[in-house]
């Protein structure tokens, strides 16, 4: 008896116990000013509700504005330049692009796709203002002049992140148009123009949505204007590199 006692109380513990590492890995995330705010149980308390929610490395937020995510990134990001500048010393700016793109792009540009921010916009100045130090810092260690932004990239043979994440958006869109990838209903968003003359042109179908494909087709269909044969991979590549400036 005083061991079937014992064990019941064990098993009591271990349950409980379970039952809290399992509340520890759920919370709520609440999408849209309409939500009901129902409450949600798993065995006993309700789930916590949060502000934000990390799913897949990306922290998402109510507003679906991401910018917890990226204030997180570019704070990463500083954080990973300063150690490179204090660890590495050198005269060669083709070393520093190279130690930039392989510890610090990584950081800015992971999932980066899925923010549609206007080049005016605060988050997107903010992403790029790593750079914006970093390639500064970089070219006044190595004694070499620039006289701008841009300039300091063409030196560094490194694009914007804003160039980046635009191609980045505008090879996701062909991936989805070319099958490579998949993107459900794609036909209830977005058709090729039916032209001869423009076979690249896409025209969207929802035009009172806010969303991935009405930011991005304008910019898609402004660069395959006088495109007369729909590409291949590595041609609408070549072609966006010509089309986005470097800034």
């Amino acid at each position: 008896m005083i061991r079937r006692r014992s064990f019941r109380r064990r098993y009591k513990k271990t349950k409980d116990t379970s039952i809290s590492k399992i509340m520890i890995k759920f919370s709520l995330l609440r999408l849209g000013a309409l939500n009901p705010h129902y409450q949600f149980h798993i065995v006993g308390p309700p789930i916590l509700v949060s502000n934000s929610v990390r799913d897949l490395g990306i922290l998402f937020e109510p507003d679906l504005k991401f910018s917890a995510h990226i204030k997180k990134s570019v704070s990463l990001a500083r954080l990973r330049s300063s150690q490179i500048l204090k660890s590495f010393k050198s005269n060669n700016p083709a070393f520093y692009s190279f130690l930039f793109k392989t510890y610090v792009l990584p950081i800015l540009e992971y999932a980066s796709v899925i923010f549609c921010l206007a080049p005016s916009s605060s988050l997107s100045r903010l992403l790029e203002s790593t750079l914006r130090t970093y390639s500064r810092k970089t070219l006044q260690r190595c004694n070499i002049a620039f006289s701008s932004y841009s300039h300091r990239l063409e030196l560094l043979s490194i694009y914007s992140i804003r160039h980046r994440r635009l191609k980045a958006q505008l090879l996701l869109l062909y991936k989805f148009i070319a099958g490579a990838s998949h993107f459900p209903n794609l036909n209830s968003f977005i058709r090729l123009s039916s032209s001869p003359r423009r076979p690249m042109t896409l025209i969207y179908l929802s035009p009172l949505s806010d969303n991935f494909f009405s930011f991005i087709l304008p910019i898609w269909n402004a660069i395959v204007a006088n495109v007369s044969s729909f590409l291949s991979p590595s041609q609408f590549e070549h072609l966006l590199d010509s089309a986005i400036t470097r800034f």
